[in-house]
């Protein structure tokens, strides 16, 4: 009867230490200004196209806007019509976003470890600066984050269990992301799944899953019929702005002056996670001692985050969030060995 009573209290200081965590969050969402550069674009995209009522071709200032692909504003838009020009309704999709993305991060947690692990891993994620400044904004990071968080979850489960269905919803998600980002939302799932298959000499089955034509036709239905339209009425002007400039570009060159050395998202990374910062030293220890264990998720993780931090840091355009997507991992290796936080200062 007394550790249920103690169980029971601890389950409701956990919730209320969620939420007091989240009323910071809910605050700046619902009072501040649009104040971001990209904020002020996305949101002013969104208002013509709910304005003009054209789901098809996104505008900025009245001309055709392809620095993103259609999906944000597609979320964004019906919300503007239907609440009206407020900040929490640019901002709401994210803010949606980033519920699901700790929610899943939860429930993935407590079926691969326990609920304790989980509950730290989720309240490391809704509490860390970077998703509570970018995730919780009117852009795309929290979108992205939550869609490539469930494309890593199901390459994993797919792999784990030997299963179709999981494989078949990452083509979802990467078709999804392609609508939200373009291919980097095939690219990372791409080579994380690569690199893990590998690791474990499983290419062949890697090559399977890949080249399932049912995920590839999901995948082009998803994604077809709007970039067949905007190719349609707009032609090379398209491929030209949104494939080369804003992606090939991004990669292959500096844009608008974001760039920084190779190194540029090591210190990005310890911002993006505080104030959790120095548990990253305590976890590399504990990945380095338990490194002769064999632990699938855990090698699984450890490929995750490094792909998203190679794949950006060869990049020659390098802005701090887009490191965003990568954090996940890092959220569940942190809770996996937090145990070890106390005997690293002994």
């Amino acid at each position: 009867m007394v550790r249920a009573l103690s169980q029971y209290r601890k389950e409701h200081w956990y919730w209320l230490v969620l939420l007091l965590c989240l009323l910071p969050a809910w605050l700046g969402v619902s009072h501040l200004p649009l104040f971001d550069e990209d904020e002020g674009e996305y949101g002013e995209v969104a208002m013509e196209m709910a304005n003009s009522h054209d789901y098809i071709t996104p505008t900025l200032n009245g001309q055709p806007f392809y620095e993103k692909p259609i999906l944000a504003f597609w979320c964004i838009a019906p919300l503007l019509q239907l609440f009206g020009e407020k900040e929490w309704v640019f901002r709401l999709p994210s803010v949606l976003a980033c519920l699901l993305w700790s929610l899943s991060l939860f429930l993935f947690c407590r079926k691969h470890f326990n609920t304790s692990t989980a509950r730290w891993a989720t309240g490391f994620s809704i509490s860390c600066l970077g998703i509570n400044i970018s995730g919780l904004a009117a852009t795309m990071d929290g979108l992205l984050g939550l869609l490539m968080t469930w494309a890593a979850f199901d390459i994993f489960t797919a792999w784990q269990d030997k299963s179709r269905w999981p494989q078949l919803r990452t083509y979802i998600w990467m078709g999804l992301g392609f609508l939200l980002k373009g291919p980097i939302a095939i690219a990372i799932p791409f080579t994380i799944s690569l690199v893990f298959y590998a690791k474990n000499k499983q290419f062949k089955q890697w090559l399977t899953a890949i080249f399932d034509p049912l995920g590839w036709l999901i995948l082009i239905i998803i994604v077809l019929p709007w970039y067949a339209i905007q190719y349609h009425l707009m032609g090379a002007a398209f491929i030209d702005d949104f494939f080369w400039r804003e992606n090939v570009g991004r990669f292959t060159s500096s844009l608008q002056g974001h760039s920084g050395p190779i190194y540029y998202y090591l210190p990005v990374l310890l911002i993006l996670i505080s104030p959790y910062s120095s548990l990253i030293f305590t976890t590399i220890r504990g990945i380095y001692l338990t490194k002769n264990q064999p632990n699938a998720l855990r090698d699984f993780l450890i490929i995750w985050f490094l792909c998203i931090f190679i794949i950006f840091s060869l990049s020659h355009t390098k802005l701090p969030h887009y490191l965003l997507v990568g954090l996940t991992p890092i959220f569940i290796l942190i809770a996996q060995y937090r145990d070890r936080l106390k005997t690293f200062f002994v």
